[in-house]
C-alpha cells in the first residue's frame, strides 16, 4: 500500500510545533500564509497521519497508511526492547533444538523469529502463515520451513483464508505442533463479569488461530503492554466457567515503570494466576 506523506505546507506546520513546543495560531496563519479554518484542517490530518513513541533513549516518528491503521513495518519497530525481551525469554524456556513449532502472525512472534536466528537454535521445523518468518529460510541451522499458502494481508503481516483453513483440517490428525507462539491484538478484563477476553483486530483469523491451538500441545500467546485493555473481535473468553486450557500459556512484556498497565497486569494476574508470565524491562 502507498505510504502516506506530508506536503510542503504540512511540513512547515510541524516544524513550527516540534522547534517551539507550541505554536500560535494567529503567528502560524500570518507565518505560512493559511486561514485559521486551514490550520484547524492540518491538525487534525496531521494528527491522524503521525504515530510519536520513546523507545531507548530516542523518539520515532511513524507515518500511518492512508487507511489510517498503522502498516506492520511500524508495529515491528514499536516496543522493540519489549518484543525482544519476551522473545528472549521465550527462547530461553519453550524453545529447544529439534522442536517442531508454529510461528503465527504478529510483530512480537516476528521478533522471536529474529531471535531463534541470532540464538542459533539447532535442528528446529517452523511451520508458519507469517510472511516475515520466512527470513527463516537463510538459516543453516534450520531443518525445516513450512509456510501455509493462502491470501496475503500486507497491513497484518499475515497469510489466512480457506486455503489455510483446508490445510489444517487436512493435517489435523497427522502433524502436531509441540509448541505455538501466536500473536493478538488485546487482552482485557471486564471487571463486572471477570472475564479476561482475548481480541483480534478483525475477525479473518479467529477460526485458524483456534485450529492452531486445538493442534499444539504447548500454546505460548506472546504480547507486549500496549496491548492490554485493547478492544476488537473476541477470539475467547476465559471466566470461571470457562478457564483457560492447560496447554496454554501468556507471555508479556511490561515497562517496570508504566504504573497504569502494571495495576490492570495485576488484575490479569490475580485471575490468570501462573498462566500468564510477566517479562519486565527497566524504564527507558
Amino acid at each position: 500500500m502507498k505510504r502516506t506523506s506530508l506536503n510542503a505546507k504540512q511540513k512547515q506546520f510541524l516544524s513550527k510545533l516540534v522547534e517551539h513546543g507550541e505554536a500560535d495560531i494567529g503567528e502560524l496563519k500570518d507565518e505560512l500564509g493559511l486561514t485559521r479554518q486551514s490550520i484547524y484542517n492540518y491538525f487534525e490530518e496531521i494528527k491522524n497521519l503521525l504515530t510519536i513513541e520513546r523507545q531507548k533513549g530516542k523518539l520515532y516518528l511513524y507515518l500511518k497508511d492512508e487507511a489510517g491503521s498503522d502498516t506492520f513495518v511500524n508495529r515491528l519497530l514499536r516496543n522493540q526492547d519489549l518484543k525482544k525481551k519476551i522473545a528472549d525469554y521465550v527462547v530461553d524456556r519453550y524453545i529447544e533444538p529439534g522442536d517442531a513449532v508454529f510461528m503465527d502472525c504478529g510483530s512480537t512472534v516476528s521478533v522471536l523469529a529474529d531471535t531463534v536466528k541470532e540464538r542459533e537454535v539447532d535442528d528446529l521445523t517452523v511451520y508458519t502463515v507469517n510472511p516475515y518468518v520466512l527470513t527463516l529460510q537463510s538459516y543453516k541451522k534450520l531443518r525445516r520451513l513450512a509456510v501455509f499458502g493462502g491470501t496475503l494481508n500486507g497491513d497484518a503481516g499475515s497469510i489466512a483464508g480457506p486455503w489455510v483453513m483446508t490445510l489444517l483440517e487436512e493435517l489435523k490428525s497427522k502433524l502436531t505442533f509441540r509448541r505455538a507462539f501466536l500473536g493478538v491484538d488485546g487482552l482485557s478484563l471486564v471487571e463486572s463479569s471477570r472475564e479476561i477476553r482475548m481480541t483480534l483486530s478483525n475477525d479473518s483469523e479467529i477460526e485458524q488461530k483456534l485450529k492452531i491451538m486445538e493442534m499444539s500441545e504447548e500454546v505460548y500467546v506472546l504480547l507486549d503492554s500496549s496491548k492490554i485493555g485493547a478492544g476488537g473481535v473476541t477470539l475467547q473468553t476465559y471466566n470461571e466457567n470457562n478457564r483457560v486450557p492447560g496447554h496454554v500459556k501468556f507471555v508479556l512484556g511490561l515497562r517496570k515503570a508504566d504504573q497504569e498497565k502494571a495495576e490492570k497486569i495485576r488484575s490479569l494476574k490475580d485471575i490468570l494466576g501462573d498462566k500468564l508470565e510477566l517479562v519486565e524491562v527497566d524504564a527507558q
